[in-house]
């Protein structure tokens, strides 16, 4: 039998003389905050995955060989629980940064962020290393490790189920700044995903693997704190990333180390 919708005529109060009319210009300004509000909210959730997932994999590595975590791995642990507390005081209004710039030893946080992700690399069969000067970056610690976190992390990703599998991490000084390139053997950025690297919602990663917020998020704080973010090479040998700060004042260089 077949069923069939009956419709009745609905009526409406009549419209408010304030209320806007079809046509007019929607609250463009409430729209943008909205959106904002969202993109935010998106951003939290990525920046906290990165050290959430470290400090599981460095205590699931120690169950996983069945023994307790050695004092090392427990201060690694707690030094991610802390940047997490640290993302989420920073974030406290959605998008107000509150610690202030200080100079930051560009080399001992990426020997840090190694040491978070180094788990996760051991377990992939990934060949991390890591070269370059001791340099005093100018910027925020919870920005440049966050940066560094998304940086890594995406190159571990990106080698993942590759034969070679290998990650660089090279810091170097120029006139008056400093940067960190990472290099990876993955397959590559398609051209199209490159042109719009640093929009949110952009990613080569499959569903459940990324959010698309990570380089954006990136981006943004290098930015924020005078620097720059960019892809230098991109092809199917493999990519390289290069994040630029400015140096925190005259005579911030070092030595050289490498691991």
């Amino acid at each position: 039998m077949t069923r069939r919708l009956r419709f009745q005529e609905a009526s409406f109060p009549p419209p408010s003389p304030d209320a806007p009319l079809l046509g007019d210009e929607p609250d463009l300004a409430r729209i943008a905050e909205l959106a904002e509000l969202g993109i935010s909210a998106g951003s939290l959730i990525h920046e906290i995955r990165q050290p959430l997932f470290a400090a599981k994999g460095t205590l699931e590595l120690a169950r996983a060989e069945g023994r307790s975590p050695t004092p090392e791995e427990l201060t690694t642990a707690l030094e991610e629980l802390r940047h997490i507390e640290a993302l989420l005081e920073a974030h406290g209004g959605l998008g107000r940064r509150d610690d202030p710039p200080e100079a930051i030893d560009l080399l001992a946080m990426v020997h840090r962020t190694c040491t978070s992700l180094s788990p996760r690399a051991r377990h992939a069969g990934v060949d991390l290393v890591v070269e370059g000067e001791v340099v005093l970056v100018r910027a925020r610690s919870t920005a440049v490790r966050q940066v560094l976190l998304n940086l890594l992390g995406n190159a571990l990703d990106a080698v993942d189920g590759r034969a070679r599998r290998r990650v660089e991490l090279r810091v170097d000084v120029a006139a008056d700044t400093a940067s960190v390139r990472v290099s990876d053997t993955g397959p590559g950025i398609d051209p199209e995903v490159l042109a719009r690297l640093f929009e949110p919602f952009v990613t080569t990663k499959p569903p459940g693997r990324g959010t698309g917020l990570g380089l954006w998020v990136a981006h943004g704080l290098i930015v924020e704190a005078g620097g720059t973010l960019r892809a230098v090479r991109s092809d199917a040998s493999g990519t390289v990333m290069e994040a630029v700060w400015p140096l925190s004042g005259p005579g911030a260089a070092g030595g050289s180390a490498s691991s």
